[in-house]
């Protein structure tokens, strides 16, 4: 989960994928409070043989300079902030079972969990975005403040 409130001074996309050869971009959250456009780039004539799938964002996924996938599919770059708990506070996980959203995403060999390490699925298919929908959020949500925890906690997810 990415989110990125209107007051911070820097602006940028959520993620950026530079010179980058075969990444997978799976299962993502993004939301922007400024006005930058996009929430995924794949830049520079390098990045190329990308695969970007069942990623969620109120920003547009977008090559610059070059850059190329090789599938690009079931993202959804129209999220609104009522889908949400909380955007100011960073809290994306989902508010309810989002049509088009619940259910909806494309199956991931090996991705079995969310976020916050719940099952996928839990209904009859796995939804879009870093969240699975549950009436039962967790109390507390990982917050990565460092790049060595951001790492760690991918680590523990993979």
């Amino acid at each position: 989960m990415i989110a990125h409130n209107e007051n911070h001074g820097y602006s940028d996309v959520g993620i950026s994928l530079e010179s980058a050869t075969g990444a997978e971009v799976y299962n993502n959250t993004i939301f922007h409070e400024h006005d930058y456009p996009n929430a995924i780039e794949y830049r520079f004539a390098a990045s190329n043989n990308l695969t970007i799938i069942n990623n969620l964002s109120n920003r547009a996924i977008v090559s610059r300079s070059g850059g190329t996938v090789s599938l690009l599919a079931n993202n959804i770059t129209s999220a609104a902030t009522d889908w949400f708990t909380n955007v100011t506070t960073g809290d994306l996980h989902l508010v309810s079972e989002l049509n088009g959203v619940a259910g909806s995403a494309l199956d991931i060999s090996g991705l079995s969990n969310d976020f916050d390490l719940q099952s996928r699925p839990l209904g009859t298919g796995s939804d879009i975005g870093a969240d699975e929908y549950s009436a039962n959020v967790p109390d507390k949500f990982p917050v990565f403040n460092s790049i060595s925890h951001l790492i760690a906690g991918l680590l523990l997810l993979l």
